[in-house]
């Protein structure tokens, strides 16, 4: 019914589906070993975080008898707007001071142009005061060869 071929294709799938069988066997087997310590440590961290959770609603209260004690009661609603104002002043701050580094760096640039554009003044001037002496000198001159001298 089937030839040779064919059933050593049918056998290499065969032993192929079985390596997969053998291989998915064996991880499961590991996951199952995991599994346990694993849990354990789920069950403690759990345990853990309920402690942690427990702690900070009993310190929540302690500073709400304290709040109270010194005349600072604060309802959630308060809280929550404090915390929102914060967060908003906090970002506000952040931008200002970016704003500020901005205006700084522009300030300072500005101080380099201004402080190049006096020295390239000085020099025009100077070199005005040295063209208007040189023109001083030069119409005494031309006045001397105009005026006829005496002889």
């Amino acid at each position: 019914m089937f030839q040779r071929p064919e059933l050593d294709e049918i056998q290499a799938r065969i032993d192929h589906a079985t390596r997969k069988i053998t291989k998915t066997e064996s991880l499961h087997d590991k996951a199952q070993r995991d599994l346990e310590p694993a849990q354990t440590k789920l069950n403690q961290l759990n345990k853990d975080l309920a402690a942690v959770q427990r702690a900070l609603e009993q310190h929540q209260q302690e500073q709400r008898e304290v709040q109270h004690l010194q005349g600072f009661d604060l309802n959630d609603v308060d809280v929550d707007e404090y915390r929102t104002l914060r967060g908003q002043a906090n970002s506000t701050a952040v931008t200002e001071r970016a704003e500020l580094n901005t205006r700084m760096h522009e300030q300072t640039a500005i101080q380099d142009k201004l402080v190049a554009a006096q020295d390239s003044l000085e020099v025009a001037q100077r070199k005005l005061d040295r063209l208007q002496a040189e023109e001083a000198i030069l119409l005494d001159r031309k006045n001397e060869v105009s005026t006829p001298r005496p002889s």
